[in-house]
């Protein structure tokens, strides 16, 4: 919907141009800005017709009769995405010369028109965006209005899903806002974002696997890093909404120990830090382990009883040292975790002793 502030702005930038009046109508036909101040609240019937057929009118002796309490001039409909938001018109008697003019002004008063509801309308998805992610993150069910609101966004909302938390420490001389910044780069991919917290952002992905959505962050990284000072945190994937408080989670776990400034932390790298939480430990041992069976469990926990001596878990476990690289190489690919070196196998060897715990 056309505002009286807009319009009014459509009238004097239309009016330094020119020097002739200009109004700006509803598609009701009512007079909303103008040169003219008394004429402004009036009803227009040249407008209302232009409204309804959607074509340029020019009022002159011929037809003036038809169109009371209007004056000689032109009319023209301002469409937004096809559809007519207001009717400008130019005063006067229309030669070629206002013909001409009639030209610029229109597509000024689009110009215009077109930015003010864009705008309008991106601060609605963020003020939008900011309310479902208050709700997908307190844990609570998903109730039909979150689920409506949801489809009022412009994405699709499919798993995986990911949040990214942003911590700006400063800016590093840029005018523009962070916001404006990450509307630019994430312009066209599956997410919403938001200005969550005081000095705290995020951003919520969708359909994006791990690796992509890694490509992405290293490159936003890259390229905001020298508008802004500023902490990257990326959280885990979750396969569905509910489990996205886990997903904020994992990136508050992976902001808070985040320490280096212009880079990308990831929570994997600090979630043995969550390891003190029984739930989350259950959480974090089943997910690690999950893809390997008992074989490979068995494998693994020689290995480490051996003190990661491959000839002594060899011999215990009585196969071929190139048999027992082959399953180190199958636990590497099935948990993303080299068990021959150090950190890696910490969390690992964490794994398994919450295992062994869940077990008895």
């Amino acid at each position: 919907m056309l505002t009286i502030r807009l319009a009014n702005e459509i009238v004097e930038q239309t009016m330094l141009r020119l020097k002739r009046n200009v109004n700006v109508m509803s598609i009701d036909g009512i007079i909303l800005a103008s040169g003219d101040k008394e004429r402004v609240e009036k009803f227009h019937e040249g407008a209302k017709f232009v409204a309804e057929s959607k074509k340029t009118l020019i009022i002159s002796d011929d037809n003036i009769h038809d169109f009371p309490q209007t004056k000689h001039g032109i009319n023209l409909p301002i469409f937004f995405q096809e559809e007519i938001v207001c009717i400008i018109g130019i005063t006067g008697v229309v030669d070629e010369e206002l013909l001409n003019i009639s030209s610029l002004v229109q597509l000024t008063a689009e110009v215009l028109v077109h930015q003010a509801l864009i705008e309008s309308k991106s601060e609605w998805q963020r003020k939008m965006s900011v309310h479902i992610f208050e709700e997908l993150i307190s844990g609570t069910s998903i109730n039909r209005f979150v689920k409506e609101r949801i489809n009022k966004l412009a994405i699709p909302f499919i798993a995986p899903y990911c949040i990214i938390l942003l911590k700006a420490e400063q800016k590093t001389g840029s005018h523009r806002t962070l916001i404006q910044y990450i509307d630019d780069f994430f312009y066209n991919k599956p997410v919403i974002f938001g200005h969550f917290q005081l000095d705290e952002y995020f951003i919520l992905t969708t359909e994006l696997n791990q690796t992509t959505l890694t490509k992405i962050v290293e490159a936003f990284n890259t390229y905001i890093k020298s508008k802004f000072s500023i902490k990257i945190a990326v959280g885990e994937h979750v396969e569905n909404l509910e489990r996205l408080p886990h997903s904020y989670k994992t990136a508050q776990l992976a902001l808070k120990h985040h320490h280096t400034v212009s880079k990308v932390i990831y929570h994997q790298e600090v979630e043995v830090f969550t390891l003190f939480n029984p739930e989350v430990a259950h959480h974090y041992s089943i997910k690690t382990l999950n893809q390997l069976d008992d074989k490979l469990i068995a494998t693994l926990q020689c290995f480490f009883n051996n003190n990661k001596s491959a000839s002594a878990t060899a011999d215990e476990l009585e196969i071929h040292r190139h048999t027992l690289a082959y399953r180190l190489s199958q636990i590497r690919e099935h948990t993303h975790l080299n068990p021959t070196e150090f950190h890696d196998a910490l969390k690992l060897q964490i794994a398994l002793w919450y295992r062994e715990g869940l077990n008895q």
